[in-house]
């Protein structure tokens, strides 16, 4: 109805690479778009090829939540679990690029105020429920998929806390475990990994 479309993408940058979000207008007939503006750029940039997110879902309250991968290679992946950065996070931003003034971190130092949720590896599929509640869907390495509840200020694990293994079939060295203090448990694993890319 409002002929506005959301889209998350690939970007590239100066020294690299990173998920953007932006918002642009779609054309009486369909062909085109125009009012172009980007409204979130992930940092820090990383000149990597892999684990971008994304999914965006609109929140009823006019939010949209957008899920962003840790960008999979060692070392950058465990910084899911710093709060500097915005690698494997759910963030929370408005509709027009601006920060909701009740986002969990805000106002606090050194965390981006755009995060919602941490310790995420690569979520590649996001909805809300009847209720209004987010689910999603986070890819985890060799087995370990995990269907989440992601809520405000909570942590997910990544990588402390893993289901799953390496590709070359040794454990992830980051990982604690299946689970780890401070950490919120999935929902849901697999540990065969089915790759769900939607929901």
């Amino acid at each position: 109805r409002s002929r506005t479309v959301y889209l998350s993408y690939a970007e590239p940058r100066e020294g690299g690479n990173g998920t953007t979000v932006a918002r642009m207008q779609l054309a009486d007939d369909g062909a085109s778009v125009d009012n172009v503006m980007v409204l979130f750029r992930q940092q820090p940039t990383y000149d990597g090829d892999l684990h971008f997110g994304s999914r965006i879902v609109p929140n009823p309250d006019g939010t949209l939540f957008v899920t962003l991968g840790e960008r999979s290679d060692v070392p950058i992946r465990d910084s899911a679990q710093e709060m500097s950065n915005h690698l494997g996070k759910l963030v929370r931003i408005g509709r027009t690029g601006d920060t909701p003034a009740d986002n969990p971190f805000m106002g606090q130092d050194g965390i981006q105020p755009e995060i919602y949720a941490s310790g995420l590896r690569n979520v590649q599929a996001a909805t809300l429920d009847a209720e209004d509640r987010l689910w999603t869907v986070e890819h985890g390495p060799q087995g370990g998929d995990e269907v989440n509840r992601p809520e405000a200020g909570k942590n997910y694990g990544w990588p402390l806390a893993t289901h799953g293994i390496n590709y070359s079939m040794q454990p992830i060295p980051e990982a604690q475990g299946k689970t780890a203090e401070g950490t919120v448990a999935p929902h849901h694993v697999w540990e065969k990994s089915p790759g769900v890319s939607g929901m």
